[in-house]
């Protein structure tokens, strides 16, 4: 994905049963439901400046295995974001929760 997409909006990948890996540099917010139902997801990367991860973006993702960013905080990471989803890394340099 182009350094120039910077935010994933609800249900962009939603039942995208095809999509194994996304490489996404330029994304910093993750809306809700945007990886919904992609069983066969593995793995993600993500921009460096990554702060919001959406309620449920990554439910159902049942092959997910990892998640990467670089060395941001995640101000935001809603509740149930990996919600039935096979996620066994999640690999943040520095997390703060705000709960809203």
């Amino acid at each position: 994905m182009p350094e120039t997409v910077t935010y994933l909006s609800e249900y962009v990948f939603g039942g995208c049963e095809s999509l194994k890996s996304v490489k996404a540099p330029g994304v910093t917010k993750i809306d809700h439901d945007a990886f919904y139902g992609c069983g066969s997801l593995e793995n993600a990367e993500f921009s460096d400046e990554l702060y919001y991860i959406g309620m449920y973006a990554f439910e159902e993702t049942t092959n997910l295995k990892k998640i990467e960013t670089g060395t941001n905080e995640v101000a935001y990471l809603r509740d149930k974001a990996f919600y039935k989803s096979g996620i066994s890394a999640l690999q943040l340099m520095s997390f703060k929760l705000k709960i809203s």
